[in-house]
């Protein structure tokens, strides 16, 4: 699709892009199977811009017609992460070990619901997931989502579990944790 540019951002670039990035979430994450709410959307904010203050942040935007129409970020697990606590799947050791360059979480991917099915998210994921240097990735999502959870099984990840969301301003209760390998070429 030669009329979408897609672009890699930090997180200082991302901040100033806040107004057109929330624009573009708060659209995608309106209607089911997410439906957020006014305050998840607020939590969204503060969140998001903690984020992107994350050492290694990096944001994929895609632009039509000079117009924001999809995002895609994240970071690497630092160590002593909180990411895979209370994950009903077991698991070695070695599995959660976290060294601040071993795995990238994708914290979000949205495209606005007029751009979506024209294979914008796939672009956005795959350039954000060939600009990492981690060797693995991982991502959350609605377990009531099953039509996203398919999209990323079909893209090659694979659901490892479920587990408590982790904080108190999630916008759900649990979290279906997946996980894809990265080449090793990264």
């Amino acid at each position: 699709m030669p009329d979408v540019q897609i672009t890699l951002n930090d997180g200082a670039t991302a901040l100033r892009l806040f107004p057109e990035l929330f624009s573009v979430y708060k659209a995608g994450f309106s209607r089911p199977p997410h439906s957020q709410t006014e305050t998840d959307f607020v939590n969204f904010e503060a969140r998001a811009k903690r984020q992107f203050q994350q050492p290694e942040f990096g944001l994929m935007t895609a632009h039509r017609d000079g117009g924001l129409v999809g995002l895609c970020f994240g970071y690497p697990l630092p160590v002593g992460t909180g990411w895979w606590n209370g994950l009903d799947t077991p698991a070695d050791e070695d599995f959660y070990a976290e060294d601040g360059t071993r795995t990238c979480a994708v914290i979000e991917l949205v495209v606005h619901p007029d751009h979506q099915r024209q294979g914008i998210g796939r672009r956005l994921l795959t350039a954000f997931l060939d600009s990492r240097a981690e060797t693995r990735a991982t991502l959350a999502t609605n377990p009531e989502a099953r039509s996203v959870q398919q999209m990323y099984e079909r893209w090659g990840w694979r659901c490892l579990g479920r587990k408590p969301a982790g904080f108190p301003t999630a916008p759900r209760p649990f979290f279906d944790i997946y996980l894809l390998d990265l080449p090793v070429t990264h």
